[in-house]
């Protein structure tokens, strides 16, 4: 890994008790970074911040801070992936949450890997995968932390 920025402060860790590990309760976006530079930044922090606005997670930096915590992460990489993730942090029991909890900003930069050499030449396999989606209109659109559907 890159390195990684928890709440501003350079770290790889995050307490057992928060949501985001919890609950899977946030949301996420990863961003292509060419030539130093997070493509489509603004398109990225509007879906971000919109995503937690419908979550109703409570938080306190706007994206002037995350774009400097991604700088620090990405100094010495032209080409790589820059991960941010967002958990409503520490707080409640069980699946209420704590109305004060503060929310967790995760921000870290991955080695960009690129594409297998020789797809376009040998091509690729594909099979329909058997696992269905869940259709929940309240989860539209915005790229939380429970992907479990995706994954499996």
């Amino acid at each position: 890994m890159t390195g990684c920025i928890i709440n501003g402060e350079q770290s790889d860790r995050i307490k057992v008790n928060d949501r985001g590990l919890a609950y899977g309760d946030g949301c996420f976006e990863t961003i292509a970074v060419r030539n130093g530079e997070p493509l489509l930044w603004h398109q990225h922090m509007q879906r971000l911040f919109a995503s937690c606005g419908r979550l109703g997670i409570q938080i306190e930096f706007d994206s002037a801070v995350l774009e400097q915590e991604a700088q620090q992460v990405l100094k010495q990489h032209e080409n790589a992936i820059l991960k941010i993730m967002v958990t409503r942090g520490i707080g409640g029991q069980g699946y209420r949450a704590d109305d004060a909890s503060a929310a967790t900003r995760i921000v870290c930069g991955l080695p960009w890997r690129g594409r297998a050499g020789g797809l376009r030449d040998k091509g690729i396999s594909l099979r329909v995968c058997e696992t269905r989606l869940a259709c929940n209109p309240r989860l539209a659109g915005i790229k939380h932390l429970n992907r479990l559907e995706q994954v499996l």
